[in-house]
Protein backbone atom coordinates (compact mmCIF):
# COMPACT_ATOMS: atom_id res chain seq x y z
CA UNK A 1 0.00 0.00 0.00
CA UNK A 2 1.18 3.58 -0.61
CA UNK A 3 2.26 4.36 2.99
CA UNK A 4 4.26 1.15 3.50
CA UNK A 5 7.79 1.67 4.83
CA UNK A 6 10.43 1.12 2.14
CA UNK A 7 12.26 -2.18 2.03
CA UNK A 8 14.47 -4.20 -0.31
CA UNK A 9 14.88 -7.95 -0.12
CA UNK A 10 17.11 -10.24 -2.14
CA UNK A 11 18.19 -13.89 -2.21
CA UNK A 12 21.97 -13.57 -1.84
CA UNK A 13 23.10 -17.16 -1.64
CA UNK A 14 21.19 -20.34 -2.23
CA UNK A 15 18.72 -20.18 0.63
CA UNK A 16 19.99 -16.98 2.28
CA UNK A 17 17.43 -14.17 2.06
CA UNK A 18 18.34 -10.64 3.18
CA UNK A 19 15.95 -7.78 3.85
CA UNK A 20 16.76 -4.09 4.43
CA UNK A 21 14.02 -1.87 5.83
CA UNK A 22 13.45 1.50 7.49
CA UNK A 23 10.53 2.45 9.71
CA UNK A 24 8.81 4.85 7.29
CA UNK A 25 9.22 6.52 3.92
CA UNK A 26 9.20 10.24 4.82
CA UNK A 27 11.15 11.96 7.60
CA UNK A 28 11.54 15.51 8.84
CA UNK A 29 14.91 17.04 9.77
CA UNK A 30 15.82 16.11 13.34
CA UNK A 31 13.81 12.86 13.33
CA UNK A 32 15.36 9.45 14.04
CA UNK A 33 15.49 6.76 11.35
CA UNK A 34 15.35 3.11 12.40
CA UNK A 35 17.29 0.75 10.14
CA UNK A 36 16.92 -3.04 10.09
CA UNK A 37 18.90 -5.67 8.20
CA UNK A 38 17.47 -9.17 8.48
CA UNK A 39 19.00 -12.39 7.22
CA UNK A 40 16.96 -15.57 7.00
CA UNK A 41 18.13 -19.08 6.19
CA UNK A 42 15.29 -20.37 4.02
CA UNK A 43 17.13 -23.54 3.07
CA UNK A 44 17.10 -26.94 4.77
CA UNK A 45 20.86 -26.81 5.41
CA UNK A 46 23.10 -24.75 7.69
CA UNK A 47 24.64 -21.73 5.95
CA UNK A 48 28.10 -20.65 7.10
CA UNK A 49 29.19 -17.03 6.55
CA UNK A 50 32.88 -16.09 6.90
CA UNK A 51 34.15 -12.70 8.11
CA UNK A 52 37.55 -10.96 8.06
CA UNK A 53 36.79 -8.92 11.21
CA UNK A 54 34.29 -8.86 14.09
CA UNK A 55 32.01 -6.57 12.05
CA UNK A 56 28.87 -8.38 10.82
CA UNK A 57 26.87 -5.63 9.04
CA UNK A 58 26.83 -1.96 8.06
CA UNK A 59 24.36 0.79 7.19
CA UNK A 60 24.89 3.97 5.19
CA UNK A 61 22.71 7.02 4.53
CA UNK A 62 23.63 9.18 1.52
CA UNK A 63 22.56 12.64 0.40
CA UNK A 64 20.71 12.97 -2.92
CA UNK A 65 24.11 13.79 -4.49
CA UNK A 66 25.50 10.42 -3.38
CA UNK A 67 27.84 11.86 -0.73
CA UNK A 68 27.69 9.98 2.59
CA UNK A 69 25.74 11.66 5.40
CA UNK A 70 26.19 8.81 7.92
CA UNK A 71 27.75 5.38 8.03
CA UNK A 72 27.15 3.24 11.09
CA UNK A 73 30.68 1.79 11.23
CA UNK A 74 32.55 5.10 10.90
CA UNK A 75 32.93 5.61 14.65
CA UNK A 76 33.36 1.91 15.52
CA UNK A 77 36.39 -0.33 16.01
CA UNK A 78 36.34 -4.00 15.05
CA UNK A 79 38.78 -6.70 16.05
CA UNK A 80 40.88 -7.91 13.13
CA UNK A 81 40.18 -11.61 13.56
CA UNK A 82 38.69 -14.14 11.19
CA UNK A 83 35.28 -15.38 12.26
CA UNK A 84 32.21 -17.18 11.03
CA UNK A 85 28.49 -17.32 11.73
CA UNK A 86 26.40 -20.41 11.06
CA UNK A 87 22.68 -20.02 10.41
CA UNK A 88 20.58 -23.11 11.01
CA UNK A 89 17.66 -23.85 8.70
CA UNK A 90 14.88 -21.34 9.44
CA UNK A 91 17.12 -19.17 11.62
CA UNK A 92 16.56 -15.40 11.50
CA UNK A 93 19.17 -12.81 12.55
CA UNK A 94 18.22 -9.12 12.69
CA UNK A 95 20.51 -6.12 13.10
CA UNK A 96 18.99 -2.76 14.00
CA UNK A 97 20.41 0.73 14.40
CA UNK A 98 19.10 4.30 14.72
CA UNK A 99 20.37 7.58 13.35
CA UNK A 100 18.89 11.01 14.03
CA UNK A 101 18.82 13.29 11.03
CA UNK A 102 20.56 16.63 11.52
CA UNK A 103 18.12 19.53 12.11
CA UNK A 104 19.58 21.24 9.03
CA UNK A 105 19.00 18.25 6.70
CA UNK A 106 17.80 19.49 3.33
CA UNK A 107 14.70 18.23 1.59
CA UNK A 108 15.13 15.58 -1.06
CA UNK A 109 15.43 11.88 -1.76
CA UNK A 110 18.13 10.18 0.31
CA UNK A 111 19.60 6.71 -0.19
CA UNK A 112 19.78 4.03 2.50
CA UNK A 113 22.14 1.08 2.08
CA UNK A 114 22.55 -1.99 4.24
CA UNK A 115 24.77 -5.02 3.84
CA UNK A 116 26.20 -8.03 5.56
CA UNK A 117 29.99 -7.92 5.76
CA UNK A 118 30.56 -11.66 5.19
CA UNK A 119 33.26 -12.34 2.60
CA UNK A 120 30.82 -14.23 0.36
CA UNK A 121 28.27 -11.37 0.13
CA UNK A 122 29.86 -8.06 1.26
CA UNK A 123 29.78 -6.71 -2.29
CA UNK A 124 25.96 -6.90 -2.39
CA UNK A 125 24.34 -3.80 -0.90
CA UNK A 126 20.59 -3.59 -0.43
CA UNK A 127 19.13 -0.14 -1.20
CA UNK A 128 15.98 1.84 -0.39
CA UNK A 129 15.12 5.50 -0.85
CA UNK A 130 13.56 7.82 1.72
CA UNK A 131 12.37 11.39 1.49
CA UNK A 132 13.28 14.28 3.78
CA UNK A 133 10.60 16.97 3.95
CA UNK A 134 10.10 19.96 6.21
CA UNK A 135 7.19 19.41 8.60
CA UNK A 136 4.17 21.47 7.70
CA UNK A 137 3.01 23.85 10.41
Amino acid sequence: YPDAPPYHGDMLLSGLFMLLSVDKAVFAPGQPISFALTKINQSDQTIKLNYNTSQRYDFKLSYPSGRTLWRWSDDKSFTQVLGSVSLAPGQVVRYTEKFTLPPAAREGVYHVFGWNTAKQINHIKLHVMIRIEQEST
